[in-house]
């Protein structure tokens, strides 16, 4: 059985033999694009479409070919023109068929990474909208288990103060020195630990309340995070109330008021760059306090002020409170206060 006669270069093109050299040009760059190896042709066709262009442009190559194109070695023994004509337009479409799948499976792989991208980026999204409500809740959970505490030292510094404790943690106004010491309050517990680098308050929910009276002026403390959660200055603290001005370990910071059995953010919780964030993270935080009006900084930088006239006067607090069940140590020092 005879085997069939290859392709020449103008069924290969898939052009008549007695087509131009724009026709010629334009058939190769068609197909040169569809089956390229690079867009996953195969090389040897892509070769012999190269060759194919090569001798059909040349005018001198390209009556030579046709000379020996038609010798008797050339001449398909039962194939007319049209039917080959024919089969080079059944290859042609049998190619660009093979095209179009292909880019059809890359345009859903493109389409499947998109949509799992999209997912991917939902689901952190949902994640990060979690965390801050988790955020939000625990900070002002903090400053209401700070009014709760208070209720207790008030109530023991009261019993001291009949049983005529005196000196100053019965009742101290503020100077502009360190106050971090037990004379003026401060307690020395498992929670409230008094050292000798500073006053440290640790656990899960440390709060710890002093007998300094604020009313107007100054309140400015040095903050070293060891491990944790958020850390703040209570101001105001009676024992119903309290101002809770607090940062956080997302470099947020918030202003919370709260009661014996409520919580109200004053301010949102709003990101500051000034804020050092992190395990080991030093901030100096300062309050002005002047009526309802309130200035809150960090590292000297302004974070931001609020109006609020719902307390007018009570003593001073310091807090740290873990966040999302993580280790806390807070460590304060250098506390300054001056009145106004």
């Amino acid at each position: 059985m005879a085997k069939d006669t290859p392709p020449n270069h103008y069924e290969i093109l898939g052009v008549a033999p007695g087509a131009s050299l724009e026709e010629i040009s334009q058939a190769y760059r068609k197909l040169a694009k569809q089956l390229h190896p690079d867009e996953g042709g195969p090389a040897g066709l892509f070769r012999q479409i190269v060759l194919a262009r090569s001798v059909l442009s040349d005018p001198g190559r390209r009556a030579e070919y046709d000379r020996q194109l038609a010798g008797p070695r050339h001449q398909p023994a039962q194939e007319s023109t049209r039917q080959a004509h024919e089969r080079a337009a059944s290859e042609r479409e049998a190619r660009e068929r093979e095209v179009q799948a292909r880019e059809a499976r890359q345009r859903e792989a493109r389409e499947r990474e998109s949509r799992l991208a999209a997912e991917a980026r939902q689901r952190a999204l949902l994640a990060r909208q979690q965390a801050r409500r988790t955020t939000v809740v625990t900070a002002g959970v903090a400053c209401l288990a700070l009014v709760v505490f208070s209720i207790v030292l008030v109530s023991r510094r009261d019993a001291r103060r009949e049983l005529g404790a005196g000196g100053p943690a019965a009742g101290s106004t503020a100077g502009p020195s360190d106050r971090l010491t037990a004379a003026f309050g401060w307690s020395n517990s498992d929670v409230c630990q008094l050292k000798a680098d500073g006053y440290h308050v640790v656990g899960d929910a440390g709060t710890c309340l002093s007998s300094i009276e604020f009313t107007d002026g100054d309140i400015t403390v040095d903050v070293r995070t060891v491990v944790g959660g958020l850390a703040g200055i209570a101001f105001r603290v009676s024992d119903t109330t309290t101002y809770c001005f607090q940062i956080l370990p997302t470099g947020e910071w918030s202003l919370q008021s709260s009661g014996v059995s409520a919580m109200r953010p004053v301010t949102p919780l709003v990101s500051n760059a000034a804020i050092v964030t992190g395990d080991g993270a030093r901030n100096t935080l300062r309050v002005h306090a002047r009526g309802a009006r309130f200035e809150f900084f960090a590292n000297g930088v302004k974070l931001g002020e609020a109006q609020d006239d719902a307390y007018r006067e009570g003593t001073l607090g310091l807090f740290g409170y873990t966040l999302m069940g993580s280790p806390n140590e807070i460590v304060f020092s250098n506390l300054r206060v001056t009145d106004e």
